[in-house]
């Protein structure tokens, strides 16, 4: 069965910022006894802008005019995320953060969950491939503190769950970039992947070649992402920037036998096997051959592989005003049943459709949760939960995210 992927690197709600008519946001932290906290991580969510506090526990941070997360954190203490709005006034900030408090009992619990090397070693690598991905940018990614990460597992309803004791560290060594990831929330099921968390980036230090060479893998990592697809509606270039999309619905398919009929078909084939004679089996009102009945249930349960719906064109090639429009200076998408974006200027990787099935063009799927969603001229969905991603939006996960603040070469 296919799994479902929920995209929901950014915890709760994406926010937009502008790197033009910049600002700087001030501020302090301290902790619950007003003592200055040195070296926390004060960042935009999502971003490569970010800071420490000093030894006073101040910190500046200039950012764009626009909506965003105000991420503070540190170790030990709950992590602080701090709605910043455009038209907010530009006032000093203090921020008090509290210990965790329940620390010792998550050590206590994880030693009575203790499991062996090799569990921990097959579940990290489950971990791996549904959090950075198995793109060929996954493949140039290493957590740095695998220690950190716990993992539970209910065999019973096959979930596994993961947690961390502190922020995981990524280096990407194919973008080029030092990934710190405060993982909230971590859940795989037979059916769904769903995480989320708090993304700080920062740049790697590297010769002029390897930075030429990073600035060249995040141009790629750009094109055809949900990035590159909101900014080109924005900008009024879906169709020139390579995106062609069709909208469509889904229907049972015909030409697969209903779930009763192929539960049938196994039962009886089950008692003809058993009998290993020649019989004579009543199916409606003809009587069939015990080989004829075999083969004729056998179809059956071959039918029974084939997809249980097809997708029907309700229109092909829409254009930007189908499915989004703009109320009060916001752009929102909406529409109903799926949408099929099309990226047709890049060929999907071997590693997502091996052998001779492999298109030259990538495909997306897009279901919209409520009537309409906001999302920013960056190209960045203001409520990420609205849509639910599959094809290859879904199988591109953090190792191919680029932060909020990049830009592509022009």
């Amino acid at each position: 069965m296919k799994q479902r992927i929920f995209l929901l690197f950014v915890v709760l709600v994406f926010h937009s910022f502008t790197l033009l008519s910049q600002r700087t946001v001030r501020g302090k932290v301290l902790t619950s006894k007003e003592v200055a906290l040195e070296g926390a991580a004060v960042y935009l969510n999502n971003t490569s802008i970010g800071t420490t506090t000093d030894e006073n526990g101040e910190f500046e941070l200039p950012v764009g005019n626009g909506n965003y997360d105000l991420i503070i954190s540190f170790l030990g203490f709950e992590t602080i995320q701090h709605p910043l709005k455009k038209d907010a006034p530009n006032k000093r900030l203090v921020f008090t953060m509290v210990a965790k408090t329940n620390m010792l009992d998550e050590v206590v619990i994880s030693k009575k969950k203790k499991m062996s090397k090799e569990d921990r070693a097959y579940f990290m690598r489950q971990f791996k491939r549904n959090f950075l991905g198995k793109t060929n940018l996954a493949s140039e990614c290493e957590i740095l503190n695998e220690d950190v990460i716990d993992f539970d597992f209910d065999r019973f309803s096959r979930t596994l769950e993961a947690s961390v004791s502190k922020p995981i560290q990524i280096r990407h060594k194919g973008l080029g970039y030092l990934i710190t990831y405060d993982l909230v929330h971590f859940k795989q099921t037979p059916r769904n992947i769903e995480y989320l968390g708090y993304t700080r980036y920062q740049k790697l230090k590297g010769s002029k070649r390897k930075q030429r060479k990073w600035a060249k893998k995040r141009q790629v990592a750009y094109q055809g992402s949900t990035m590159h697809f909101f900014r080109s509606i924005v900008n009024g270039k879906m169709k020139e920037e390579g995106f062609v999309v069709d909208h469509f619905k889904k229907i049972p398919n015909p030409a697969r036998p209903h779930d009763s009929i192929i539960k049938k078909a196994r039962r009886e084939l089950g008692i003809i096997a058993s009998n290993n004679r020649t019989v004579t089996i009543n199916l409606g009102d003809s009587n069939l051959s015990t080989r004829t009945k075999r083969d004729s249930l056998q179809d059956i349960l071959n039918k029974s592989r084939l997809s249980r719906t097809i997708d029907i064109d309700i229109k092909k090639n829409l254009t930007a005003k189908e499915f989004t429009f703009i109320q009060n200076s916001v752009n929102y998408i909406s529409f109903t049943d799926y949408l099929k974006v099309k990226y047709m200027n890049e060929e999907e990787e071997d590693n997502y459709r091996p052998g001779s099935g492999k298109l030259d063009y990538q495909v997306s799927m897009v279901t919209l949760f409520v009537r309409n969603s906001p999302f920013d001229k960056l190209g960045v969905l203001m409520r990420p939960l609205d849509l639910f991603l599959t094809g290859y939006w879904g199988y591109e996960k953090l190792a191919d995210a680029l932060p909020l603040d990049y830009q592509p070469t022009k």
